[in-house]
């Protein structure tokens, strides 16, 4: 069962990415213009290739530093995984200032040695500032007041991460929000990364109704982190997204209901309401999830987590996956994340550094 939802939830969140990434900065005039008035429905391709954001990198770093704490014997504490998944976005910020091959490079992070990861793909500048000031943000000691959906964008291995190792959903939900914190110190810029951890830790574990899972992840959010700021105002949001998105009315306008996706309670609400308008057809709900004047990369990728962790690789469209970057990699990655994986050699070796 893992197997399949885990590959799924990275790859459906980085082909919602990539459909996203196209038109990212566009208006909807300009979408509606140039592909139609469905807005973009396949993947654009350069030199071959349907190219990922920040955003997917991000998600890989992240499960990098669950699996290296992991490796070194210290996977079951948050604050342990918190520090490696922050030594895992310095070697990310080194993926954005250097060069394949360079001293830096040359040690660190596995995926230091994967040449196709060194790309500038719109980064925040929120995780630029703060993984360059040293990544020390926790929920505790924020290191901002940003609650830009940074964080949660990359949020989603964690749920996977602990869905194998069969942690608490407290535990998972505090693993969210400690990965969001390192570089978004606003409670709603790390509440949504709880919530998308323990959201996607349920389905992984084979929920049936992603309504109620995320009904279910959100209680989890609001036991965990009762009486912190901003809380009532998230839950709110996200009961709204939810009644919209089980609802019939027009897809463009709920979404214009819920925000624009550029910070983290946005995104998640625009993303789950389009994952639970679709819930059954990952490509409607990606197509949804991008096709607005927001941050259509980060609200696709979201919306791709959570369906791919519900319906598993097999519901993503075949021509979604035929050309999209890093796909071996992603593939990889999920299968590093699954129980037992790591009595395997060659895992050592990957994350054994």
């Amino acid at each position: 069962m893992f197997t399949d939802r885990f590959s799924g939830c990275l790859l459906a969140g980085a082909v919602g990415d990539a459909l996203g990434y196209t038109i990212e900065f566009m208006s909807e005039s300009a979408i509606f213009r140039r592909f139609g008035e469905e807005g973009i429905r396949d993947l654009e391709l350069r030199n071959g290739v349907a190219r990922i954001s920040d955003d997917t990198q991000m998600t890989l770093f992240t499960a990098d530093g669950l699996l290296r704490a992991l490796a070194h014997g210290e996977g079951g504490r948050v604050e342990t995984l918190r520090n490696w998944m922050a030594e895992s976005y310095r070697d990310w910020l080194i993926t954005q200032e250097d060069a394949p091959g360079t001293a830096r490079a040359a040690r660190g992070s596995h995926l230091l040695g994967v040449a196709e990861l060194f790309a500038t793909r719109a980064p925040g500048n929120t995780c630029l500032w703060a993984i360059g000031s040293g990544a020390h943000g926790t929920v505790e000691r924020p290191i901002n007041d940003s609650c830009g959906c940074g964080g949660v964008m990359r949020a989603a291995p964690a749920g996977l991460y602990g869905a194998a190792q069969g942690l608490s959903d407290e535990s998972i939900a505090r693993i969210g929000a400690e990965c969001a914190a390192i570089t978004h110190g606003h409670p709603l810029g790390y509440l949504p990364a709880a919530h998308l951890a323990v959201l996607t830790a349920m389905l992984a574990r084979g929920a049936e109704d992603p309504a109620e899972a995320a009904e279910a992840s959100l209680a989890v959010v609001q036991e965990t982190f009762e009486g912190t700021p901003g809380l009532d105002d998230y839950a709110l949001l996200i009961r709204q997204a939810i009644a919209l998105g089980t609802g019939s009315g027009d897809m463009l306008e709920d979404i214009h209901r819920l925000g624009e996706g550029w910070t983290g309670h946005d995104a998640m609400a625009i993303a789950l309401c389009c994952a639970l308008r679709y819930p059954r057809d990952i490509g409607k709900a990606l197509r949804a999830a991008v096709n607005h004047k927001g941050d259509s990369d980060s609200t696709g990728a979201i919306a791709g987590n959570i369906l791919g962790a519900h319906l598993g690789k097999a519901a993503i469209p075949a021509g979604y996956l035929q050309d999209l970057e890093l796909r071996d990699l992603l593939e990889q990655t999920a299968a590093d994340l699954l129980p037992g994986a790591s009595r395997d050699p060659e895992w050592q070796q990957r994350y054994d550094r």
